[in-house]
């Protein structure tokens, strides 16, 4: 493979890598790029007695071609042909090319040796990775910070800019080149309950502001965004109260309220918004201008669903019911066709999140 170089900033420090490249974007039957993709998800090893001993699978979306590929957890978002995962407190980038699986460890600042991670993410092309740490310090205190590098670990992982603190579920443009992510000015504004932000960061250091503001959050699993196809918007959930907006990228304008109460928005492939609302707790789609009816895909009285997340192709969803509690049940995860909501797919029934791998298959 070729090697090519790369640029990435992280505050004013301008990071150059070489890495390898990635094999050719896969071409469709109709000579177009294709979108194929496989699910990529967390499952728990039966008869381990070790707590939190798991092992990641990748998927065939009709449950067909499963694969065991390492032991971890998914930790986010996948790009073409490579997944993240975290095991051990460190975090890995697992590529696969045909039946070839190769890891590599992400390097972790020096200054941060003992952490927890937050939020990790691809970009969509598989070159770039972001992620949140959380270090304990010395008065107990905690500190938040997002990181930048190249996915194959030939650059340091360097932090984003200073003045922003408790930065968490950070999020790529489809194109790569912006990185969305909550945060507050100073670790000593979010306790003291002044709002979070909504920050936008080109990823060659040429632009960061933030955007919209919002309530403060208690806790970082409250939160999620999305960049829309064209990296001009930015779906978004405000924590606090349940409402799920969308932004300019650039900030100008004001955020619109497009739903509530709504958890886990997304951006769809053909610009519609999906997210989890309703009374029960369903996926629901619908025209990011708010015309036309929402349309209800799950529509179940008896399980909630969780972390929906849209096949590149636009027409399946990949998401986690749970019976009971989550995390106190096993999750079913489950992939429903858009267009038939009555055809759905059961992968995997003691399972967490899923996210889709483009693979060209």
């Amino acid at each position: 493979m070729k090697r090519s170089c790369i640029g990435l900033a992280a505050g004013l420090a301008l990071i150059v890598g070489c890495s390898d490249e990635l094999p050719p974007v896969p071409v469709g039957p109709d000579g177009g790029e294709s979108i194929a993709a496989d699910v990529v998800y967390t499952e728990r090893i039966l008869g381990s007695t070790k707590e939190g001993d798991m092992q990641i699978v990748v998927q065939h979306r009709d449950g067909s071609g499963r694969r065991v590929v390492d032991r971890g957890i998914v930790a986010g978002r996948a790009g073409l042909g490579r997944i993240a995962f975290e095991r051990n407190d460190s975090i890995f980038v697992g590529t696969m090319q045909g039946d070839s699986w190769t890891v590599t460890n992400i390097p972790i600042p020096e200054s941060d040796p003992d952490v927890n991670f937050g939020s990790v993410a691809l970009s969509p092309d598989g070159r770039l990775i972001t992620f949140s740490t959380v270090e304990l310090l010395d008065n107990w205190e905690y500190r938040f910070r997002t990181y930048l590098a190249l996915a194959d670990g030939s650059s340091a992982s360097t932090p984003l800019p200073v003045g922003v603190a408790r930065e968490s579920t950070p999020v790529f443009s489809a194109d790569g080149r912006k990185l969305a992510f909550y945060g507050a000015t100073t670790d000593a504004d979010f306790k003291s309950g002044d709002p979070v932000y909504l920050w936008v960061y080109n990823t060659d250091g040429s632009d960061f502001r933030a955007v919209a503001t919002l309530d403060r959050a208690e806790n970082d699993a409250s939160m999620w965004l999305d960049f829309s196809p064209d990296g001009t918007q930015i779906v978004y959930q405000e924590p606090m109260s349940s409402s799920v907006f969308i932004v300019n990228a650039d900030g100008n304008g004001t955020p619109r309220k497009i739903a509530q109460p709504a958890t886990y928005p997304s951006w769809t492939s053909d610009g519609r918004i999906m997210y989890i609302g309703g009374a029960g707790a369903d996926i629901i789609l619908m025209n990011a201008d708010g015309s036309g009816h929402a349309q209800n895909l799950t529509n179940t009285e008896t399980q909630l669903e969780l972390y929906p997340q849209l096949s590149p192709d636009g027409r399946y969803v990949v998401y986690t019911g749970y019976a009971g509690v989550p995390d106190e049940v096993p999750g079913n995860l489950k992939v429903l066709e858009i267009a038939n909501t009555s055809n759905v797919v059961t992968l995997d029934d003691d399972a967490y999140k899923g996210f889709w791998m483009r693979t060209g298959r």
